[in-house]
């Protein structure tokens, strides 16, 4: 979303929607007045494409990290996330962060989302990349959390994903998924690449 804001507001494209190409595949970002929606395609649930080398399903998989038995679901958009269900963000298992994205199962590492289910229709979410930064905001976390509870049956198909400083709509449409938010401009520089 950040991306397609920089685009419009930059005037570097003329029409209302437009492909990126990203990684292996193509996305599609549409402009509805002041807000971005992100046709996200389809997951992919396949270990070759999470980089996972066994042949043990990876929806609902359980990964021991020091004493404690933590179940996860990973899945494929665009980049590998992994999903763990929490009651409390205070909870230890969010400490183990660092375990989790560089446990020798995810070879090329994991993008890691704590989710916490607060009715049908929204959830709050916790993110971090494969270098175990925090992130204000997750776009692929919030698609990938809206699959695996869905999947599960905790939670609609159309929710909001709650971050710490807003949100962004998830939704499953013709086992597609669309993201619909906005992005604001917090900062600007100028970049000289010296030699």
């Amino acid at each position: 979303l950040c991306f397609s804001k920089y685009i419009f507001d930059n005037k570097l494209i003329r029409k209302n929607n437009f492909n990126v190409i990203f990684s292996n595949a193509i996305y599609n970002i549409e402009k509805e007045n002041s807000e971005f929606i992100l046709n996200m395609g389809a997951p992919n649930y396949n270990n070759a494409m999470l980089h996972i080398n066994d042949s043990i399903d990876s929806f609902g998989r359980v990964l021991k990290i020091d004493d404690a038995n933590i179940t996860f679901y990973s899945l494929y958009l665009g980049d590998i996330h992994t999903i763990i269900i929490v009651d409390d963000f205070n909870l230890d298992v969010i400490n183990k962060k660092d375990l989790i994205i560089n446990n020798k199962l995810f070879e090329a590492k994991t993008n890691l989302h704590y989710v916490k289910i607060i009715d049908k229709n929204n959830i709050e979410l916790n993110s971090f990349d494969k270098n175990c930064n925090y992130l204000l905001s997750s776009v692929g976390g919030a698609a990938a959390a809206l699959i695996v509870l869905n999947k599960l049956r905790l939670v609609y198909k159309n929710i909001t994903v709650n971050f710490k400083y807003g949100n962004i709509k998830a939704e499953i449409k013709k086992d597609k998924i669309y993201v619909k938010g906005n992005a604001l401009k917090i900062f600007e520089c100028e970049f000289k690449e010296e030699i």
